[in-house]
């Protein structure tokens, strides 16, 4: 680290006591750095994500919207997951889906 008091005062005897300008710069410089790192040191506010009761709510719709069948039986889709993805994003205000009629 360097010791900016025995800088200061080398720099004075060097350039023959004309340090106030660089004094200056120096703070300065110390609130442009403070400002440039603050964005960077404080946290940013994290998002939630929905709660367990929510999730839960939104997968047992989705199966009731979109019934299981076993794989290879019928194609798959992503419906059941375009549905839950839905009802989460929507914060599980849906209504309670009917079973599809076969």
């Amino acid at each position: 680290m360097i010791d900016v008091d025995l800088y200061l005062s080398t720099a004075d005897r060097v350039f023959g006591g004309q340090l106030p300008p660089l004094r200056n710069i120096m703070g300065k410089s110390a609130l442009i750095l403070l400002v440039a790192v603050a964005p960077v040191i404080v946290p940013i506010e994290a998002f939630a994500g929905p709660s367990a009761e929510v999730a839960r709510k939104c997968l047992h719709f989705s199966y009731i919207a979109h019934p299981y069948k076993r794989p290879g039986s019928v194609r798959m889709s992503g419906d059941r997951q375009a549905y839950f993805k839905d009802c989460i994003a929507k914060d599980g205000n849906v209504t309670e889906p009917l079973p599809p009629k076969e």
